[in-house]
């Protein structure tokens, strides 16, 4: 009789060599009716899971994929000549689409001279990744069996939304493409194509010159009578610091509460409190009047409609601006004035936002407006050019020179070792001075430690390597599976365009 053992041993040599014939995006119906497809899971161990695995690279996914195009085929030859052509000319139409109605006009002999391919969501493929524009898009939408009533949007999937640029400037497609930009990852990888894609453009400005145009921005608008500026994009691109700069290098003062009066000679610009209210706003603009306001993240002013009207009345560009609030609260009253100062608006809100709202794009087409948005490595490359130059507040400078250019060097080295791994929504010119701080925070622990081992072992626990501390911190939970990998490829999949 077999031992226990060996009966076990050989059922899991059964189990394992099943598994290793399977290939991912294999299915298998359960004992529920319920399809189930063989997928590979984040700890490289493979299972049964009821959705298919994303991107299936095995037969029975690459299967799905050959027999949804196959299923076009056979809908496309039963379309007359006037519809392929419409799918072949269609701007926004699915590539696949464009491309298998043309092949079926080559080979029913129709002239198709005048049908341009290279237009649209083909030409983006094309240009941007060098194919031939016919990877298979929407491979996770629903597919049909190709019969007479079959629709053609049932088997390719029809277009994203109406009216959505397929573009990788319009933030809305971006997020669509990449699953709502909710995780990390999805993050990364967006970043990634993004800055593929505009680092590929012809006329691509570096970032340290579009710091400068931003610079010479700022510059027209103290030196004019301008009454508005807006400064949009990403955070952490430098907007408000460049804005001090320029303001200090042509003289122009900021308010400083303890020693200046609002409305006094002592200072040309302030930066606005949060508002909250038209009565509040309009308060403010009259009790600095003549000055120049700066708004720094500071956005509700520009999402409630109430303080949106004010908005266009103290920015427009011909006539007295007169301003004013009356309520049922006679204390809250504000008497009408002419306002004859600035608004200058530092928002993290890009360029596609401040012109979707008609109210919102009234006011944005009349400012004096620089747009900026820089990727993970466009902002690496600034920090590397300002590691030694930038002084940051509570992080004073090494005495010793050497030992302050040594220790900016080696913590801008961990963030560029790190930089693959860091999402793009958490990196900001701010993260060069909080990694260290973190590096600090370790060096005087440990030092403390070393000179009292006994008590400051037990408050500080054993000593640390200041760059453990500081990648942890860089990475923010980042798993080492998900730090492994290409990811421009996972970006050009996660688009279905690889």
């Amino acid at each position: 009789m077999k031992k226990t053992s060996d009966i076990i041993g050989e059922l899991v040599n059964q189990n394992l060599t099943k598994a290793a014939a399977r290939q991912e995006g294999d299915t298998k119906i359960g004992k529920d009716g319920v399809t189930r497809y063989w997928t590979r899971l984040s700890s490289g161990k493979y299972d049964w899971r009821k959705n298919p695995p994303k991107g299936s690279s095995g037969q029975g996914g690459a299967q799905q994929t050959q027999n949804k195009v196959q299923k076009l085929r056979a809908t496309l030859k039963k379309k007359d000549v006037a519809d392929l052509e419409k799918y072949a000319r269609g701007h926004n139409n699915d590539p696949t689409l464009r491309q298998e109605s043309y092949n079926e006009l080559v080979a029913r002999g129709e002239d198709v001279s005048k049908i341009n391919l290279n237009t649209g969501k083909f030409k983006a493929m094309k240009e941007a990744f060098g194919g031939d524009g016919s990877s298979k898009k929407n491979s996770s939408k629903k597919t049909a069996t190709a019969t007479d009533g079959d629709s053609v949007d049932d088997i390719v999937g029809g277009d994203d939304e109406p009216g959505m640029e397929e573009d990788w400037r319009n933030p809305d497609f971006i997020k669509k493409q990449f699953g709502g930009l909710k995780t990390k990852r999805q993050r990364i990888e967006a970043d990634a194509f993004i800055h593929s894609q505009k680092t590929a453009e012809d006329g691509y400005i570096e970032p340290q010159k579009e710091i400068h145009s931003l610079n010479r921005t700022y510059a027209q608008f103290f030196a004019t009578d301008s009454p508005l500026m807006i400064a949009s994009g990403g955070a952490g691109v430098g907007k408000s610091y460049n804005m001090h700069l320029v303001a200090e290098h042509m003289g122009n003062k900021a308010f400083n509460g303890e020693t200046d009066e609002p409305g006094d000679d002592d200072y040309d610009y302030v930066e606005a409190p949060e508002v909250k209210s038209d009565t509040q706003l309009v308060s403010l603009l009259k009790e600095h009047n003549g000055k120049t306001i700066v708004f720094d993240d500071s956005d509700n002013v520009l999402k409630q409609s109430d303080t949106m009207g004010i908005m266009k009345k103290a920015t427009a560009s011909s006539g007295k601006r007169i301003l004013g609030k009356k309520s049922s609260n006679k204390s809250t009253n504000v008497d009408p004035f002419e306002f004859t100062g600035k608004i200058l608006f530092l928002t993290n809100m890009g360029q596609h936002d401040l012109t979707k709202n008609e109210h919102l794009n009234a006011i944005y087409t009349r400012a004096i407006k620089k747009d900026l948005n820089f990727t993970k490595r466009e902002k690496l490359e600034m920090m590397e050019i300002l590691k030694h130059k930038t002084n940051f507040t509570g992080v004073e400078r090494l005495e010793n020179k050497a030992d302050d250019i040594q220790e900016r060097e080696e913590v801008f080295d961990m963030i560029k070792d790190n930089i693959d791994a860091m999402d793009p929504d958490k990196f900001s010119s701010r993260t060069f001075m909080e990694a260290l701080v973190k590096k600090r925070a370790v060096d005087n622990s440990n030092a403390m430690i070393e000179s009292d081992p006994t008590t400051a072992s037990l408050i500080f626990g054993e000593e640390q390597d200041w760059k453990e501390e500081v990648g942890r911190f860089l990475k923010k939970g980042i798993t080492l599976s998900e730090e492994k990998g290409n990811d421009l490829q996972k970006a050009l999949t996660q688009l279905g365009l690889n």
